[in-house]
Order: structure tokens, then sequence, then C-alpha cells
């Protein structure tokens, strides 16, 4: 499975679990308050969006990533006890669905990671009035027979890569035949002139 189907998994994974009528979409960058303000989130609603992806080891000489996701889900009343009333509900079944699902891990992988819940923001802006809960985890994945570079990760999504995380495994060193290192140790001058 690769990065791109697993982000896919989990939306659809969300999108599966919330009740009828909230809506999960993939977004490219973390939920922010001009986007809340000019009302671009339908609330109530949840955004899921990879925050980071890092290239953490190897098993079996496949690469493993590290995905780190935040699911950001918006309510919207002007009573702020409907707003936290609508959302903490939805923040538990988000938490529950999180720790329970694999999307695309392997077995030889634990599952989520470092899941937790906190509140980004709860109040007016430009009129609306919305609540938004950021429920966020790390989980692995195995790229089986996966040619991953820096480069291909860093345009699958907009998102802060570290790609420095682990050295790629080096091949074992050949030793030189005679007639190579004759060349290499006798020619370095010039040869026979």
């Amino acid at each position: 499975m690769t990065i791109r189907e697993t982000v896919e998994a989990v939306v659809l994974g969300l999108s599966r679990a919330l009740p009828e009528g909230v809506a999960c979409h993939q977004i490219a960058q973390p939920v922010d308050a001009d986007e809340l303000a000019r009302g671009v989130f339908r609330a109530p609603s949840v955004h899921v969006c990879l925050m980071s992806a890092a290239l953490t080891g190897t098993v079996g000489g496949d690469p493993v990533a590290t995905l780190s996701f935040s699911a950001f889900l918006i309510c919207e009343s002007v009573r702020p006890d409907r707003r936290t009333g609508a959302a903490l509900p939805l923040v538990d079944l988000l938490l529950r669905r999180v720790d329970r699902e694999r999307w695309g891990c392997e077995a030889e992988l634990r599952r989520a990671q470092n899941v937790s819940a906190r509140l980004a923001y709860s109040g007016e802006l430009d009129g609306r009035a919305v609540t938004v809960w950021e429920v966020s985890w790390a989980q692995g994945l195995v790229m089986r027979g996966a040619s991953v570079d820096d480069e291909a990760l860093h345009l699958l999504r907009r998102v802060s890569v570290d790609f420095g995380a682990v050295a790629p495994e080096a091949a074992p060193e050949e030793p030189a035949c005679e007639a190579c290192a004759a060349m290499a140790g006798g020619n370095a001058g010039g040869g026979d002139a």
C-alpha cells in the first residue's frame, strides 16, 4: 500500500464510522482561522490532514514510513454548550476508531500510536460560532516494493517531511578484482606511455 492509498483508506474508514450527515474529507493543510471565518468548512464535518511523513526504518528490506495525521472536527452553534454537546461524542468516536484500525499497517507494526485529542478552538470568527477539535495520531506503513525518494514523498502532500530519519541500507562492499586494483594503483600516473 502507498502513502496516498493509506490516506484515502483513513478518510474512507472515518467516513464509514461517522453518523449520517457528518461529512469526512481529505485536506492538504491544517484547518486555519481564516478558512473558518470565511465559512469554507461545513459543520459538522471532519477533515483529515497528513501532517508529516518520515522514513523511519525498514522491514524485510522494504521502507517503513511513519505517517502523522490530524482529523479536525468542526461543529457550529451560537451556543457553546450545543457545540460541545455535538462535538464530544464525535471526538470519542474518532478516538476509538483510530485506536482500533490499522489502515494499511502491516502485522509487524503496531496500530496507531500517540492517539490524542485537543480542543483547538472554540469561539466566534466573523459571526460564525465554531468549535474545532483535533484528533491526532501516528501510524507506520511498510511500503512493499516501493521506490521511495525524497522528492516523491514531498510532492505527495504539502507536508513537513523528515527525510533524515534513517540512512538507507548500504550494500556490502565487494572486493575489487586484482586487475581493477592494479589499474587503480599502478596506472594512476598515466599508464604505459
